[in-house]
Parts: structure tokens; sequence; C-alpha cells
């Protein structure tokens, strides 16, 4: 199955609708009638980079499934009233509450928009229907518009809007009523179907044999790796951001790794960097194996401190000072504003004497900041050689890790590779 990339969407655009009038049915059978037909089509948008959560997205085709029959003899809760607004969920264990197929139509969490082909039955008046993320506003153009076929009072049967098709934004995070989007019947009381023939996900990276990032140059450092310690690309359905994590596993206290990006960051000023924090999932067992001491993995910024391939080499090393929560996700750890002296430099020049001025990781360590006022003084100039995470040289760990932001972008760590997520 070939997956088709899309930078036509962002969360609260009505994307693409298509519209089309159909006589459907067999001749001479009045419970068909002919509907309204046009084409509407989004302003066009400007592709961002690979990995943009809003825009840069992937189509995934599925076999059609129902997730929405209003109509009560199939489950439904009844016809849409009037000039109502409705939620739906979008993604969910089971649409069968909501007169859909009792599964979850294979549409995975976090997909950012569903393709689908709206039905509209027994409409009581000329109307039109309008859907949006659960999170946004309710758009200027709709996506159906509807009339009835006779005149009169139209009876059940004859008023049907069929071959809809629109691409639905979904909620992300937050979402009122937990639901993913809505929808408006406008001046007239109708029966509705929704069925799903696509979703749209965040793009990844593609999947290597080895499971390290591709295409954002992220993998594990092998020249910073001792004894059997492993860093692996994971699925993780509770992983913070997306459905991913990077699970690092060290055996003994003198194994060590380092998973990273030694390609993207190098020759970067020490300076410039103002953001840095990850998430991470320990256990008791870190806990234990540590007698209660602080035993958690560390951001690890390697560098050429004096700004000068081959000058001052050092790797600044961040370590919480305390564990957090076992067995559950730590929330972000902000390293750059931590201010219990948690950052520390490996080498000779700050740990001979490992005094507090020197930051050293054997001495008295220091804030970023204070990191940051050393570097960035004579004789020093740092410059990065790599960014990432690892664990080691201290106390046996396994466990994971995700969503680590360096400035403006966070990195998700799936399955199938490392995605660049902007972050405010």
């Amino acid at each position: 199955m070939k997956a088709i990339r899309t930078a036509a969407l962002a969360a609260g655009i009505n994307a693409l609708c298509l519209f089309v009038s159909a006589q459907a049915g067999a001749a001479g059978d009045s419970r068909w009638s002919d509907v309204t037909s046009s084409m509407r089509v989004a302003p066009a948008l400007t592709p961002n980079t690979l990995g943009d959560a809003a825009q840069d997205l992937v189509y995934v085709p599925i076999a059609p499934c129902r997730i929405v029959d209003t109509r009560q003899s199939y489950g439904g809760s009844g016809p849409l009233a009037a000039n109502s607004t409705t939620a739906f969920d979008g993604v969910a264990a089971s649409f069968a509450g909501q007169g859909g197929k009792a599964s979850d139509c294979g549409i995975p969490a976090g997909a950012a928009a569903l393709a689908t082909t709206i039905g509209v039955l027994d409409a009581t008046a000329q109307g039109d229907l309008r859907v949006w993320a659960a999170d946004g506003t309710v758009p200027n153009a709709s996506i159906a518009v509807f009339s009835p076929a006779v005149t009169g009072a139209p009876q059940p049967g004859q008023i049907f809007f069929s071959g809809a098709s629109a691409i639905i934004p979904l909620c992300q995070t937050g979402c009122p009523q937990g639901k993913e989007f809505k929808v408006l019947a406008e001046a007239a009381q109708l029966d509705l179907t929704i069925d799903v023939t696509g979703y749209f996900r965040a793009a990844v990276m593609p999947a290597v044999a080895n499971g390290a990032g591709q295409g954002l140059n992220w993998g594990t450092i092998a020249r910073d790796v001792v004894g059997n310690a492993t860093a692996q690309l994971r699925n993780d359905g509770t992983a913070p951001l997306g459905t991913g994590s990077l699970e690092i596993t060290v055996g003994s206290g003198s194994d060590k790794v380092h998973f990273g990006d030694q390609v993207s960051f190098a020759g970067t000023a020490l300076a410039t960097v103002s953001q840095v924090g990850y998430v991470v999932k320990t256990t008791q067992e870190n806990i234990d194996a540590a007698s209660g001491a602080a035993n958690m993995p560390s951001i690890q910024i390697e560098l050429w401190t004096k700004g000068v391939v081959g000058s001052g080499y050092s790797t600044l090393n961040y370590s919480p000072t305390v564990n957090s929560t076992a067995y559950a996700w730590s929330g972000y750890i902000d390293a750059a504003a931590d201010t219990s002296n948690a950052w520390g430099l490996t080498g000779s020049a700050f740990n001979s004497p490992a005094t507090a001025a020197n930051c050293g990781i054997n001495g008295p360590r220091c804030t970023f900041a204070q990191v940051k006022t050393l570097l960035t003084s004579p004789p020093y100039n740092a410059t990065m050689i790599s960014f990432g995470v690892g664990k080691g040289r201290d106390y046996p760990w396994h466990g994971e890790i995700d969503s680590v932001r360096l400035n403006g972008t966070t990195y998700d760590f799936e399955a199938q590779g490392v995605r660049s997520v902007p972050t405010p």
C-alpha cells in the first residue's frame, strides 16, 4: 500500500470537498432525487518541511467503514435537529454508540483527519451541512447543500444526498466533550451517515533495519557505546507524543549508550540554545538499583568547547537530581530551566580541579545558564558536535524517553524513525 504525502491539510481547514450530484438507484425508484452539484477546493497551502505535524500529513486508505448513522433503526440516536450542532467521535474503539460499526474501523489514535463519504436522508427542508474539528470554529463553507425534490411536505426517503466526499479535520488534544469533530445541520432536520475511506496521520521517517532514525540523522552513536547497552525505537501506545518511544537498556553500571544526531547540529553555537528538555518513563527497579538515589537518563551535548574542530572535546550532560514517578511518563522535564545544578562537563579541563566554577561532571555541577556563561567566555566558544540522550556508567537502567526538545523543535521517537515537530 502506498502512502501518499499531502501538504493540503491543516487543523481546522476543510481541505477539499467534492460534491457529486447523481440520480442514484434504479430507474423509477422514487426514493432517490437529484441534488445540487458543486465542487469547493480550499486555498492552496505552502508545504512545510517533512515531519510538520499540522501540514505534512500522510494519507492511508482503508476499507470503507461507517462511523455515524443517526437513523434509530440502525442504532443511532435519531435525526439531527434543524440548526443544531452535534459532536461525534472520529477516533474510537467502537462507533456503535453513534450508529456506526462496532470496531475502531482501523483508524488509529492521533489521526489528523478523515476522508469520508457523507449521506443526508429525510431532510425536512432546503439546507446545508457543515463539519469542522471539535476545537475549531464553524466554517463559512458547507460540505453539502440539499433541497426537497417534491412540492409539499416531503415523505420519508424522498430526500437523499449521496456521494458527498469531504475531508474532516479532527481535534487532537483537549477536545470538547471528548469528541473529535462537529456537524451543523443548518435549516433542516435530517438523518446523517458518514463512511470513512481513509485517514491522514502525521508524517514519520521511513523504518530502517536496525531501528535507528533515518532522514533526521538520529541513531546510536557507536563510538559512545560501552558493553551491552542498547537504544531501540519501539511502539508504545502510551507515549506522550505519537505512538512510539526510545527504549534504553543498560545492564550494568559499567555499560553506557548514546542515541543522537551528530550531523544536523554540528557547528551550532551553544550560545544559541535556549530550550532543552525531554520526557522519561522509569521503573521502580531503576530507583531500587540506585538505593533511592537519582537514576535517570541524561541529555547529552557533545562539544568542541573552543569552537574549533579537534579543540577541547567535552560532553555536556544533564541528569535530573530526582527520580520521576515509576511506571508513568514524567511530564516535560525542562532541563534548561532546572536550577538544581544538574549539568556537568566531562574532560580534564573541567574536572581537574572539579570546582563549582568549572561545572565539572565529577564535582559541583551547574545550571544550564551557568554552563553557557562559562562556555561562551574566553578561552571558550563552544559549538556542538551532536545532540542526543543516553544512559550509563553509574547504575543499571531500563526505561523509555520521548519528546526530546531543542529550541523550537521537539523530536518525537517513533518505531519507524524520528519525527521533528515544530514547538512554540
